[in-house]
């Protein structure tokens, strides 16, 4: 019987091409679409499972804070018996290796990592696959580094590597261990080096450091006991670091310290200050989600719309088989086991498109899906499993409706008639055009939010600068190299202008609690060069930034004064100036003149404010602009900006090269521009664009796919009456406008509906940015004329043919 049933279904197939073409190939694509995102979504929802304590492992946060100082860690340890174990990661700025072998010095290797300080009790919280080493002593002593393969195969080639030395911040460091590659975690991680060795390579400093030093402060993760009530062990760790969290140990108080479980950090760790590692994309996931939905809907779509139009020519069928002796349920098994036929079809032809295009897929969602995750036996169960689904949803309707009817009136092509099911149908249909429609409508705004904040004025000026960190030491041996550094370069014509900084646009800015006339504020801080304003283009309002006593000499004037922090001692006053919202912030009449006060641990810090600046935009555009200090400090800092001409630009980068090697020799020389950098923070956002951007084009192809199918058909069954209409004076013309209304009618009535969804989607999507653009007409307007052209399109060859055509060949037969 099932033999039999293919053949028949193989022979209506080859009778119907076009449609048969449409229901195989839409379906195929809605399938390949839809499997293709889950793919990613279980890729994306896959992040840190891999470890064994994945259930049990939290992060602990303090306000916004994705990072502590470590000495919390040991605190929360050593008071709380719910914390099994701590593991601390500190996240090392450009740190590179060096290699150096014994008997070829000359073939040095030197590569840029992702290394982090990390305690030795990191290989009991998280899982780590060590291929060489024990895990249990790799981090315990100073000057030791676990390396990733891929680290050590760079360095070392097909060298042994355990016991060798590598070069870390001017430091011998032994190997350890190499572990594998880390895929699927929120922490990227290409080196581990022993905490243990901070106090080496940072005199001065250890481990549980309790001054503010921003790049010290540790990502903290807990492994916590088996079971844990989550809001109590949160209360417990408030109460137990109120003892240190008084203002006193750390140069800020924090409001509320909560934990994060491993599992939520990958999409909901992302924090304002201090954060580090991937974050996904939660929203673009939810998107996504949505989008495989309905990408498969629409396929379905097409298959019930022309099984259902077509049912007038398969109703006499039916009759027949009817009145020869089949029973009905033979013949809804028969119709069932054909829709399933022509699903499991285009599974198949959905497997070749996905294993044709999974490496562009890829590409475009910024991802690396190997092919071997479609031979995971979930994948063939979900997608046989799912194809056996859908062909029998698909084919349920027309089978029970068909054998519904009576045979008599089946032969006479009654039974099919009336303006229910012609009602289905359009329904489907402007369903279609409403989904393409609105993911139209998104990619528009997604794109004009994007120019937007791209072509905004921010208040500086990010063009044509130039942007390195030099050796990030801070002696004075540095600090007259940068100044040389600066020197030479401004002898060349095609550099504008240089400044050094301890932060730039874009980037992390370390936050500190501020003070003025007992009114307290935590803000970024930012450390300045005196050419800095002018290097950004950045205004200044009121007052000045370097006052003469300040920049002579470089040093700040001792002022003795009373004040809440070291009442009638002397105090180092240093300049500093504010940006007009934190001026708003501490509710200040009169700023200029006066004294911000910070203490850090130990030391105190008075800060004269000398000027004010505008209001610029130091963050990506998401965030409205917030109070910011500006450190007017002498000495050079490690982050250079260097404005160059727009005339010859690959030789003033040869030039910076070149004097980069003259002063900091084999040091590695990595530059940026700074827009560059500055646009990385819509990174999301592109690829959101990108992501919905082609399946917006996929969905408009099913859509149109249906339509041409459906409009041949409706065509087709209307040439008798489109003959009579010629025979009696119509025009081609009229009777074109009168076919092409049948059908554009629906897709009116689709982009009315799609622009009220779009419009309340994409306002809701608006409201992630504090500074967005405004949704106008000329968005929708646009849509639906594209819309329509592109339906016209796919209805006008098959409409002017029927009516150009001679009506003696249509009535012939009357």
């Amino acid at each position: 019987m099932i033999r039999s049933f293919l053949t028949l279904t193989l022979r209506i197939l080859w009778r119907n091409k076009v449609t048969s073409f449409v229901n195989v190939f839409s379906l195929s694509v809605g399938i390949a679409a839809f499997v293709a995102i889950m793919l990613y979504l279980h890729h994306e929802y896959g992040y840190d499972r891999f470890n064994k304590n994945y259930p049990h492992i939290y992060r602990v946060e303090g306000d916004n804070y994705a990072k502590l100082p470590p000495v919390i860690g040991t605190y929360l340890k050593d008071n709380m018996p719910e914390v099994k174990n701590i593991a601390r990661l500190a996240l090392g700025r450009n740190d590179y290796l060096t290699y150096i072998p014994e008997n070829n010095p000359e073939n040095k290797r030197e590569i840029k990592v992702n290394n982090f300080w990390a305690d030795s009790t990191v290989f009991d919280v998280f899982t780590f696959s060590f291929l060489q080493g024990d895990p249990n002593t790799a981090l315990k002593d100073p000057y030791t580094i676990v390396l990733t393969e891929s680290s050590a195969k760079k360095l070392f080639d097909d060298e042994y590597p355990l016991l060798k030395s590598v070069e870390v911040r001017g430091h011998q460091f032994r190997v350890t261990g190499i572990i594998k590659n880390m895929k699927n975690s929120h922490v990227e991680i290409d080196a581990l080096v022993s905490q243990e060795s901070i106090p080496k390579v940072f005199p001065g400093r250890d481990i549980n450091n309790t001054t503010r030093n921003s790049w010290l402060w540790s990502a903290t993760y807990l492994l916590m006991s088996d079971k844990i009530d989550e809001s109590a062990v949160e209360h417990k760790i408030n109460n137990v670091l109120s003892e240190i969290n008084d203002g006193e140990l750390f140069d800020m108080q924090f409001k509320h310290f909560h934990i994060r479980p491993l599992q939520d950090i990958y999409f909901n760790g992302s924090l304002q200050y201090l954060n580090y590692g991937l974050h996904g994309n939660l929203k673009l996931n939810r998107v996504l989600f949505a989008i495989g939905i309905f990408m498969l809907v629409l396929g379905c779509i097409n298959y019930v719309n022309l099984t259902t139009a077509r049912s007038t020519i398969r109703a006499k069928e039916v009759a027949v088989k009817m009145v020869s002796g089949s029973s009905k349920n033979l013949l809804r098994s028969q119709l069932i086991v054909e829709s399933i036929i022509i699903t499991l079809m285009s599974v198949g032809v959905a497997i070749t498109i996905l294993l044709i295009f999974i490496s562009k897929f890829n590409q475009f969602a910024w991802v690396d899906i190997p092919i071997k995750e479609l031979n995971r036996p979930i994948v063939w169960v979900i997608m046989i499993g799912g194809g056996l689904i859908i062909g029998f949803l698909a084919g349920i309707y027309p089978a029970f409706y068909l054998t519904s009817v009576k045979p008599i009136e089946l032969m006479k092509g009654k039974g099919v008639k009336g303006k229910s099911k012609s009602i289905f149908r359009w329904t489907l249909m402007t369903f279609q055009f409403a989904v393409a429609i609105i993911m139209i409508i998104g990619i528009f705004v997604n794109l004009r939010q994007l120019q937007f904040v791209r072509t905004k004025d921010l208040g500086f000026n990010k063009e044509h600068i130039i942007t390195l960190r030099t050796p990030s030491s801070s002696g004075e041996e540095q600090y007259s190299l940068r100044k040389n550094f600066k020197n030479r370069l401004l002898q060349y014509p095609g550099i504008l202008n240089m400044t050094f900084s301890g932060g730039e646009p874009g980037s992390e800015i370390p936050t500190a609690t501020y003070e003025i006339d007992g009114v307290k504020r935590t803000m970024p801080g930012i450390l300045i060069e005196e050419d800095y304003l002018k290097v950004m283009d950045i205004q200044l309002v009121e007052g000045s930034a370097f006052p003469l006593a300040e920049t002579e000499g470089g040093e700040p004037r001792s002022i003795t004064e009373d004040n809440n922090i070291n009442p009638g001692k002397s105090i180092k006053r240093r300049t500093v100036l504010l940006n007009e919202v934190a001026v708003r912030d501490f509710e200040i009449d009169s700023p200029i003149g006066k004294i911000i006060y910070w203490k850090d641990g130990a030391r105190s810090r008075a800060l004269e404010i000398t000027g004010i600046v505008n209001d610029f935009h130091f963050q990506s555009l998401h965030d409205k602009i917030k109070p910011l200090i500006m450190w007017c400090w002498a000495p050079p800092m490690s982050i250079a900006s260097i404005k160059i001409s727009s005339d010859n630009i690959p030789g003033t980068l040869e030039n910076i090269k070149t004097e980069w090697e003259n002063v900091y020799g084999l040091a590695h020389f990595n530059y940026q521009f700074l827009d560059d950098s500055f646009d990385r923070q819509y990174k999301s956002d592109d690829q959101m664009a990108v992501v919905v951007g082609y399946f917006t084009v996929l969905a408009i192809f099913i859509a149109c796919l249906g339509l041409f199918a459906l409009s041949s058909f409706m065509v087709s069954r209307r040439t008798k009456e489109i003959g009579i209409r010629k025979a009696m004076g119509a025009s081609v013309t009229g009777i074109y406008m009168m076919l092409a209304w049948d059908f554009l009618k629906w897709v009116l009535l689709a982009a009315i509906i799609a622009s009220v969804v779009g419009w309340y989607l994409m306002n809701t999507w608006l409201n992630g940015f504090a500074y967005r653009i405004d949704l106008g007409l000329d968005i929708f307007i646009q849509t639906i004329l594209i819309t329509i052209i592109i339906a016209l399109s796919t209805i006008t060859w098959q409409s002017l043919h029927t009516a150009r055509s001679n009506p003696i060949k249509a009535l012939h037969c009357e």
